[in-house]
């Protein structure tokens, strides 16, 4: 279970998160949405152990209670993909194997292979990014993300500059991926048409809380007016009834 309890963080003496508190059953596949500027990918990068938090405690815990080591146990997706220009899609792809103290270079290229076979990309092991499309690019940066097994898997804005056909086929491959995967998993996304049906569960950040934690038909129910207002710019209400 992942446990995150009253994360605050402020950046140049405004903050940004106060006191951002939930719970995460293991292998649930939450959404996480808000406004911009609103501090999601903060918050994802806090939970990843990118960056500190100036107060609040995060834990990853075993179903006996046992804290997990979050920086061995997560897999991350960076928004921009933050793939390494200079090398090979097979190469960007083993990268976070490559950090183990125990690496094998043929197991971990065999792993390598097999996620990027996963996401369509096995014909392209020798590429390097910049011969790719946007959408192929995500999907290095999504196997990049899963190839170790992690399980915690953070995703920010997976489909974010991609048109319509590829934000398609990325937001399939998680949900695909997660169900064979059974990964705790969190999504960052703007793209609430393509992320709401496939999330067992949403959560709104605004104004620096989680101003909203439930289902998409409980969101439609009980959900803040402004959240709802805000939601209803970007999603039909009546696919969640």
């Amino acid at each position: 279970m992942l446990k995150v309890s009253r994360i605050c963080k402020g950046f140049s003496s405004q903050a940004l998160l106060k006191g951002v508190s939930f719970e995460q059953s293991e292998g649930e596949l939450i959404g996480l949405i808000g406004p911009s500027g609103q501090g999601k990918s903060v918050l994802l990068k806090i939970i990843g152990g990118i960056i500190e938090a100036d107060s609040g405690t995060v834990k990853f815990e075993d179903p006996q209670g046992g804290a997990k080591d979050l920086s061995e146990s997560t897999g991350f997706l960076f928004q921009s993909g933050a793939l390494f220009d200079s090398r090979t899609v097979l190469e960007n792809t083993i990268f976070p194997l490559s950090q183990s103290r125990d690496f094998d270079y043929e197991e971990a290229a065999k792993k390598a292979y097999n996620i990027l076979s996963e996401v369509g990309l096995s014909a392209h092991i020798n590429k390097l990014p910049g011969q790719l499309s946007g959408g192929m690019r995500r999907r290095v940066a999504l196997a990049r993300a899963l190839v170790s097994d992690p399980e915690l898997v953070l995703l920010d804005d997976p489909t974010a500059g991609l048109d319509p056909v590829a934000a398609n086929v990325t937001m399939e491959l998680i949900e695909s991926l997660h169900r064979k995967l059974n990964s705790t998993t969190i999504v960052v996304s703007h793209d609430l048409r393509r992320l709401v049906p496939r999330v067992d569960r949403l959560l709104c950040l605004f104004d620096g809380k989680i101003g909203f934690d439930g289902t998409s038909k409980s969101l439609v129910r009980e959900g803040p007016t402004e959240i709802k207002d805000f939601i209803s710019t970007r999603y039909d209400f009546a696919e969640a009834s």
